[in-house]
């Protein structure tokens, strides 16, 4: 996060125009899920057509020794991801692991490095911050593969969904547990409709006992993947994002609005390699602005300036267009939200985001969604879904 309020003008326009360009290499970056892995260079011979029905799944690699495997994605695997794969036979797939995660770590330290010898620089800090959390991406997902493909076979994994409902509600409840605020019990309201490659999705979470409500106002526009007209072949998709969120604390004192635009990207990982079928991960980026507003007298206003990322890994079970889902583990670096920032010791506690696990499931038209997260507070919630048009009947 950035404080804009108490920079100086000059310094303030500086670190915006940093984080315009940042969005703008991630706007960029999400064009590249449609670059299929099957599609030849320019210039070279057409690849020979396969003889594998439609639909079905790319051959598999032996999978000589699965229970080893499992093993040893586990250890030496932490180490060295991409194990359970070559002791399974799988060495092409182990290789790509393997280099995911010295990329993550070359990441992780070309983020590091200027902050030791330059420390905090207006133009550096949300590069930095970027590279860093890509690289934890990189890094945490090569191992994170590794033990999934080496624990589930590929053809037990879930398909991707390939066209999206036209509309969507969600009925809830959530438990928040934070040390600093009374509110514990919420009610959770919200639906996603989709009109051509516009998406709608307005939400409500709002405890009774303490008058704490969040309500929210996402907008997007969706120019690559599903959406209700148009049937995708797989799960990825690229977005740009807009928000409006008004949080009241009326027992506090204080309410905060806020404004927000960004990125959102999907990668189904079977176009990498199809051992990695059946997963996906999802990589975003933008930027907004806090403004708190007090009840006391005189006591004004402060504006804050917000740096937005996220990363998730996830996998498919089922058909989600049917009876399936998917589900999720992934880090949110936003602080405005319920869950906030991290708590550590020493001088790093509040500077990460916070972590969250959402599963979804679909029997037909009706669901449940769990949502978890874990930042300053913990967080718990479980919703019932319905989702009607489209290809889902009317």
């Amino acid at each position: 996060m950035f404080l804009f309020a108490r920079s100086p003008p000059e310094r303030r326009g500086r670190s915006l125009k940093t984080c315009l360009a940042l969005v703008a290499c991630i706007a960029c970056f999400t064009l590249t899920p449609h670059v299929r892995a099957d599609v030849p260079a320019r210039g070279a011979p057409p690849a020979p057509a396969l003889a594998t029905p439609a639909g079905a799944r790319p051959p598999a690699c032996p999978r000589s020794s699965p229970g080893f495997a499992s093993a040893a994605s586990v250890f030496p695997g932490f180490v060295i991801h991409g194990s359970g794969h070559l002791v399974n036979g799988c060495s092409g797939s182990g290789a790509r692991l393997l280099w995911l995660e010295l990329a993550g770590l070359g990441l992780i330290v070309t983020a590091l490095a200027p902050a030791a010898v330059l420390g905090a620089n207006d133009y550096l800090v949300p590069i930095q911050a970027f590279l860093g959390m890509s690289g934890v991406a990189l890094f945490s997902g090569s191992w994170l593969l590794d033990m999934y493909g080496s624990f589930v076979p590929t053809d037990a994994r879930g398909s991707e969904r390939t066209r999206a409902p036209v509309l969507e509600t969600q009925l809830g409840y959530r438990y928040i547990y934070d040390p600093i605020f009374d509110y514990r019990h919420f009610v959770v309201q919200g639906f996603e409709w989709w009109h051509g490659s516009l998406r709608v999705m307005p939400r409500a979470d709002f405890a009774r006992e303490d008058m704490n409500a969040r309500y929210s106002l996402p907008v997007a526009w969706r120019w690559f993947g599903a959406t209700p007209e148009r049937a995708a072949p797989d799960g990825s998709f690229a977005e740009v994002q807009a928000a409006a969120t008004h949080h009241g604390f009326p027992r506090d004192g204080f309410a905060v609005q806020t404004f927000e635009i960004g990125v959102e990207s999907r990668l189904d990982l079977r176009q990498v390699d199809p051992e990695f079928s059946g997963t996906f991960a999802e990589l975003g980026a933008g930027l907004g602005v806090n403004r708190y507003d007090y009840e006391a007298p005189g006591a004004g206003h402060d504006d804050n300036g917000l740096l937005l990322m996220g990363f998730a890994l996830g996998a498919y079970f089922g058909d989600p267009d049917r009876r399936g889902g998917e589900v999720k583990l992934g880090y949110d670096h936003r602080h405005d939200d319920y869950a906030a920032g991290l708590k550590l010791s020493g001088v790093g506690s509040g500077a990460a985001g916070h972590f969250g696990l959402e599963a979804r499931g679909y029997w037909d038209r009706w669901g449940l969604l769990l949502d978890a997260q874990v930042g300053s507070a913990y967080l718990m919630g479980l919703s019932v879904l319905f989702r009607q048009g489209g290809s889902f009947g009317r």
